[in-house]
């Protein structure tokens, strides 16, 4: 009985837990996510909202919304669904965070101008025109670096620039 009481404890704190993540504004997630990681004008709760842009780094997104797993976060993870606005194209996929800094994309596609992309991260390819288009099954990132992926990604470029001119 005893044990069976801290049980029952147990999962009503973890219910609260969610509850209080539940209700809590999306504009803590600003002031919770890391450095490097912007947010504007973000709605709805942290379970499920959406922000006018998101930046990472280099990478700007346009408006980007998501949902939240409460299963996930139950066993430590930061999981859930997302759809974002790239620079004349978008992203949409699952995603999770674990505590251990492991990054995962699933059921991930994306698609966009090459220059656009090229742009929006700072890199400087010698490229015109052409499109990116990204379908992967999983991409699992451990501190910043590909441990696992399954998928493709295909790059059609139409002209290619050197010295600045544009090669076709």
């Amino acid at each position: 009985t005893m044990p069976r009481a801290g049980f029952f404890a147990g999962v009503a704190a973890a219910v609260f837990v969610l509850f209080l993540l539940a209700s809590a504004p999306a504009t803590l997630l600003s002031r919770l996510a890391p450095a490097g990681l912007r947010l504007a004008d973000a709605q709805g709760s942290l379970w499920a909202g959406e922000a006018s842009s998101l930046q990472a780094g280099t990478l700007r997104l346009g408006r980007t919304s998501w949902k939240l797993s409460a299963w996930q976060l139950l066993i430590g993870r930061l999981a859930g669904e997302m759809d974002a606005a790239l620079p004349g194209g978008f992203a949409r996929g699952e995603f999770a965070a674990s505590l251990g800094g492991s990054i995962q994309l699933t059921n991930f596609s994306a698609a966009s101008p090459v220059a656009a992309i090229v742009a929006a991260t700072g890199m400087g390819l010698p490229v015109a025109d052409g499109q990116v288009a990204v379908e992967l099954e999983a991409l699992k990132l451990v501190d910043g670096w590909p441990r696992r992926a399954i998928g493709e990604i295909r790059v059609g470029v139409e002209r290619v620039l050197v010295a600045g001119q544009a090669v076709e």
